[in-house]
């Protein structure tokens, strides 16, 4: 499992190359320090959860997509809530 950094919105392993703010660059990553991280932007690190590929890309996405369509409910005050998938332990 690789460790993964977010400098946008999704967590991604670090670049070959970083520039920091003093406009210094370097590339080998295991050098970083968590601060010079920090300033140059970058948050973490993350681990990439363990997930059942099947039940991300069908149930998951369906549930997900639920929710989303409540906001094109015509009584916000009288919404039934969809239900998440049952997480099987397989």
């Amino acid at each position: 499992m690789s460790t993964l950094y977010s400098h946008t919105a999704t967590p991604t392993p670090l670049p070959h190359r970083i520039r920091f703010a003093d406009d210094s660059t370097r590339t080998d990553a295991s050098t970083f320090t968590p601060d010079e991280l920090e300033r140059a932007g970058y948050s973490g690190p993350y681990e990439r959860p363990e997930c059942n590929p099947k039940l991300e890309t069908i149930d998951w996405a369906a549930y997900r997509q639920a929710l989303r369509d409540l906001a094109d409910a015509a009584n916000p005050f009288g919404i039934t809530w969809p239900q998440p998938p049952a997480i099987s332990a397989e």
